[in-house]
C-alpha cells in the first residue's frame, strides 16, 4: 500500500543533483544529491516506506544490496529499477551494480522538530545573513550569536549561507531548518584556529560554554578540502589538522539531527566536556583527506552518542583521553551505522594518557565496512575497565571488499584485517604498562571467516610488567554468544586468536541458545532550550 503523499517529506540542501540515481518514496520524488564520491538523499517518513531507486541512464540492474543487514531488506529489481520496503525510519546504504554508494536517510518526524515553544528565535536572514551561497555573512551571523538572550535560538531558514569560523555562546541554540546549508568560505584564513587548541583550525567552535544546542535537519559543511589545502599551501606543510565541530571545555551540549560534511580532519571533536549528547547526526567525509575520524570523544565524561551515521576516512568512533584528566568514564554509543574507508570502525584508547578508562558501552552498532572492526589500544599506561560491546555486526572488511565499490581507494591496508584487536604496549616513559581488565563482547558477529581476532602485548610492555611485578596485562575478557561467519565462537581457535603468555590471561567463551533481545531503547527527545 502506498501511503498518502503528505506522509513523505523530502529533505534536501542546495547542491549538485545526482546524474546516476533517481529516487521515489511512496510515489513522491525525493532529490538525490551528488557529494564527493557518494550520493545521498534524505526524507521524513511517517510509516513504512516503499522505495524505488532508478538508474538515470537506463542501465539494467544486475545486483543490488541494502545495508545494514539487520534491517532484513532484500531488494528486488527489474530493468533499471531497484525496489524495496523499509519498515521503519533507518539509515542505509544502497549498492547497485558497481556504481557509487547511495546513502539513504529515512527520518522520523521528530527529526524536523522546530525550536522549543517560547524560545526567543532570531532569523539569520533578518539579522543580516545572506542565503545566496556567495556573500560572506560571518560578521552578521557572529553578531547575531553574540546578541542572543539566554535561551535564544539563531535559526537558519532554507538557503545557502557562507561564513568563516563561528564561535558559540552559552545558553543558546544554533538551529538549521530543512534546506539550510551553512558552509565555510573558500578563503582558507576565514577558518580560524581554535583558542583552546591553537594548532588546529575549526569551523563551528564552542569553548568553555554551558548549555549549547546545535539542531535541525539542515547541513553544516566545513568546505574541508578547499580550506585545508589553502592552509597547507600557505604554511607549506603536509597536513593541517582541523575540525568541523570543536567542543572544548564545555558542559551540557546537545547536537542532534544535523548533517556534517567535509571537515578538515576529525569531523566532531569534543574534549574536556561533560554531559554531552549527540543524536541522529549524519557525517559525510571527503575520503581524499587524511585523519578524517568520525566522532572523537576525548577526555569527556557522561556522554551519549546515539542513532548516528558516519562515513569516515579514518576511525569511525574513537573515544580517547589525552593529557588533562585522570579518569574518563560513562560513555555510551548506541544504534549507530558506520562506513569506514580504511581504518577502525571503533577504536578505544588511541593517544590515551589518563589513568583509567571505564564504564563504556557500545550497543546496537553496524560496521558496514572497515579495515579493522573493534580495536582497544592500551599503550600509555592507562587501565581499561568495564568496556562492553553488545550487539555489534561487522559486515565487510577492506582487504576482502570488492575494489570496484571503492574506486578512489588511496592504499591497501598495511596488515590483514582483524575483527577484534586488544593491544597493550609501553610507550609512556616512567609509567608502568596499562591493563585491559574487564571487556565483554556479547552478540558480536562478523561474516568473514578469514578475519581473526588479534591479542598482543608488545615486548617492551612485557619487560616493564616483569619489572613492576607479576600479573597479566590482559584479563577478564569474555566472548559471549559471538560468531565468526555464522559459526559459534567457543574457543580461542574458533576466532583465530593467539595469546602471548604469561601476560595474557585466558579468555572466557560462552554460548547459549537463548534468543537475544536488543536492550537499547528508542532515542528520546529533549527540548532544544532548557
Amino acid at each position: 500500500m502506498i501511503l498518502p503523499a503528505a506522509a513523505v517529506q523530502p529533505l534536501t540542501v542546495p547542491g549538485r543533483a545526482s546524474s546516476v540515481f533517481a529516487l521515489t518514496i511512496d510515489g513522491v520524488a525525493v532529490p538525490v544529491l551528488a557529494y564527493k564520491d557518494i550520493h545521498y538523499a534524505q526524507a521524513v517518513c511517517t510509516g513504512p516506506a516503499e522505495v524505488d531507486v532508478a538508474l538515470l541512464d537506463g542501465t539494467p540492474v544486475q545486483s543490488a544490496t541494502v545495508q545494514p543487514a539487520r534491517l532484513g531488506i532484500r531488494p528486488a529489481w527489474k530493468a533499471s529499477h531497484v525496489e524495496f520496503v523499509s519498515a521503519r525510519p533507518a539509515k542505509m546504504v544502497v549498492q547497485v551494480n558497481f556504481l557509487p554508494k547511495l546513502f539513504l536517510f529515512l527520518e522520523a518526524p521528530d527529526a524536523i522538530a522546530p525550536p522549543a515553544p517560547g524560545a526567543a528565535v532570531v532569523d539569520a536572514a533578518q539579522a543580516g545573513a545572506r542565503a545566496d551561497g556567495v556573500t560572506d555573512s560571518t560578521e552578521a551571523v557572529q553578531r547575531a550569536i553574540d546578541a542572543l538572550p539566554a535561551g535564544g535560538v539563531l535559526r537558519f531558514a532554507a538557503g545557502h549561507y557562507r561564513t568563516g569560523s563561528l564561535r558559540m555562546r552559552s545558553d543558546t541554540t544554533l538551529h538549521l531548518d530543512a534546506g539550510a546549508l551553512l558552509q565555510a568560505l573558500d578563503r582558507h584564513d576565514s577558518v580560524r584556529p581554535l583558542p583552546a587548541s591553537p594548532d588546529m583550525i575549526a569551523y563551528i567552535q564552542a569553548c568553555s560554554v554551558t548549555n549549547l544546542t546545535i539542531s535541525g535537519p539542515g547541513t553544516i559543511d566545513a568546505n574541508g578540502y578547499v580550506v585545508r589545502k589553502g592552509w597547507e599551501a600557505a604554511e607549506k606543510i603536509a597536513k593541517k589538522p582541523g575540525r568541523a565541530l570543536a567542543i572544548a571545555g564545555c558542559r551540557k551540549v546537545r547536537i542532534r539531527d544535523v548533517t556534517v560534511r567535509d571537515s578538515y580532519s576529525w569531523n566532531v571533536h569534543a574534549f574536556l566536556t561533560d554531559d554531552l549528547k549527540i543524536r541522529n547526526l549524519k557525517i559525510l567525509s571527503d575520503v581524499r583527506l587524511s585523519n578524517h575520524d568520525g566522532i572523537d570523544i576525548d577526555r569527556c565524561n557522561n556522554v551519549l552518542v546515539e542513532g548516528c551515521f558516519i562515513l569516515s576516512e579514518d576511525d569511525g568512533l574513537s573515544p580517547k583521553a589525552r593529557a588533562g584528566r585522570a579518569v574518563v568514564e560513562n560513555l555510551t554509543y548506541r544504534n549507530c551505522v558506520l562506513w569506514v574507508h580504511k581504518a577502525n570502525g571503533i577504536r578505544v584508547g588511541s593517544e590515551t594518557d589518563c589513568d583509567v578508562m571505564r564504564n563504556f558501552l557500545f550497543e546496537g552498532i553496524d560496521i558496514l565496512s572497515a579495515a579493522d572492526g573493534i580495536r582497544l589500544d592500551c599503550v600509555r599506561g592507562a587501565r581499561m575497565e568495564n568496556i562492553v560491546f553488545r550487539d555489534i555486526r561487522m559486515e565487510s572488511f577492506l582487504e576482502h571488499y570488492d575494489r570496484r565499490y571503492e574506486r578512489n581507494r588511496e592504499r591497501s591496508p598495511a596488515h590483514p584485517s582483524r575483527a577484534l584487536s586488544l593491544l597493550v604496549g609501553s610507550e609512556a616513559r616512567g609509567r608502568p604498562p596499562g591493563r585491559i581488565d574487564g571487556v565483554v563482547f556479547e552478540n558480536v558477529h562478523w561474516d568473514d571467516a578469514r578475519v581473526p581476532v588479534r591479542v598482543e602485548v608488545t615486548e617492551p610492555a612485557q619487560k616493564r610488567a616483569a619489572e613492576a611485578g607479576p600479573g597479566p596485562l590482559i584479563l577478564n575478557v569474555v566472548l559471549r554468544n559471538c560468531t565468526r561467519a555464522g559459526v559459534p565462537i567457543l574457543s580461542a581457535k574458533d576466532c583465530g586468536v593467539s595469546t602471548t603468555e604469561p601476560l595474557v590471561d585466558a579468555f572466557r567463551f560462552e554460548f547459549t541458545t537463548a534468543p537475544y533481545t536488543h536492550r537499547a531503547q528508542p532515542p528520546g527527545r529533549e527540548p532544544i532550550a532548557p
